[in-house]
């Protein structure tokens, strides 16, 4: 009762608990202690350390380095929400509460209407954040060497002169801009990661094909041929897998029937996790991969949770089709579209807001 104690992860152990009592053991306790009994008879059996090391590989305990094997741990790997996936869902709550009216109007459109808000909101932060008394005196004394240069073109050094200070001018006003920036920079990015899920990809049409890409990591390649994968009703897979070993990656062909929301759910093993398929007309958010744990990944990725450590797989990705918003006569890239409607939107709505740049 007062013994050594190891701890396992929760998920973990209520999957123990089942498998426990399903094969008759009489407590999870029981189950688990033969478990660890096997595996370390079977790795006393091996007679080099050789074998040791790759048993212990296969199982994912050692990784190898460019020069040595590491050991990395005995602990179960972690499964559980990260920080950067609870940032996302907040991220991805607020977003999804903004687009909800917007769902229905076409991509342009909306693409328009949240350009406008964003930029409106930008203006605004910038109006509390930075010093307006100093910028609206920038302003007034570069407007005045602006004229000065109007009207005594014929004055060499007074046209120096004042070509001097409007430079002087402009990098005092970049550095009044600077606390603003700061304040801005991480809810951009945030946004801009959330806006690439609604615009930069389309859902799937009923009946259009898609391919499905997964990444195993190196300790679980030599197991690839244990993955399977399990449309759920509405999805179809029709080709795959196809072996890409340079890239330890299994690709399959699928196919989508009618409009909805499906998994994917893929086994390996004892291992299952699930991979989002968006299928519809409508404006609606797209994750094309389910990422690893790392965080740039996380925050690229930002609409499905992380992939457990202990999984095999390092990233499952379905290659949607690109999303073309039109503007006007154009097609240009949503990014560009974003950035030329809010800055428009910013310059028309400054002197509403009495806001000096």
């Amino acid at each position: 009762m007062f013994g050594p104690k190891v701890k396992i992860n929760k998920n973990l152990l209520q999957r123990a608990a089942k498998l426990a009592d399903l094969a008759g053991y009489s407590s999870v306790d029981e189950f688990i202690t033969h478990i660890i009994e096997k595996e370390v008879a079977d790795l006393e059996e091996a007679q080099t350390d050789e074998k040791v090391t790759e048993r212990l590989r296969g199982l994912g305990y050692i990784e190898r380095d460019s020069k040595t094997d590491r050991l990395l741990t005995l602990n179960a790997p972690a499964s559980g929400p990260t920080t950067m996936w609870l940032v996302n869902r907040i991220a991805c709550m607020l977003m999804n509460l903004i687009m909800h009216p917007l769902r229905l109007l076409p991509d342009w459109a909306a693409l328009l209407v949240l350009s406008g808000l964003i930029g409106g909101f930008m203006l605004f932060v910038f109006r509390y954040t930075s010093n307006q008394p100093a910028l609206k005196g920038l302003g007034d004394r570069f407007r005045a060497d602006l004229l000065s240069l109007r009207l005594f073109p014929e004055h060499p050094r007074l046209i120096f002169g004042c070509q001097l200070r409007m430079l002087h001018t402009a990098l005092l006003r970049l550095y009044y801009s600077l606390p603003p920036l700061a304040v801005m920079t991480i809810p951009m990015i945030l946004l801009l990661v959330q806006m690439a899920v609604w615009f930069e990809h389309r859902p799937l049409l009923p009946g259009e094909d898609a391919l499905l890409a997964v990444t195993l990591t190196p300790h679980a390649w030599q197991d690839r041929h244990h993955l399977t994968v399990h449309p759920s009703p509405g999805l179809l897979v029709k080709v795959g897998p196809l072996e890409i070993p340079e890239r330890r990656e299994l690709n399959w062909k699928i196919g989508s029937q009618t409009a909805g929301r499906y998994q994917l759910d893929m086994k390996m093993g004892q291992h299952q996790v699930q991979k989002q398929v968006v299928v519809g007309r409508t404006l609606a958010p797209v994750s094309t991969t389910r990422p690893d744990r790392g965080v740039i990944a996380q925050l690229l990725h930002p609409v499905e949770p992380p992939l457990p450590t202990d999984s095999g797989i390092s990233a499952i990705t379905i290659f949607y089709p690109s999303r073309a918003t039109a503007l006007l006569v154009w097609h240009p890239h949503w990014l560009i579209s974003f950035f030329v409607l809010s800055i428009a939107v910013a310059v028309v709505l400054r002197p509403v807001f009495r806001v000096h740049l």
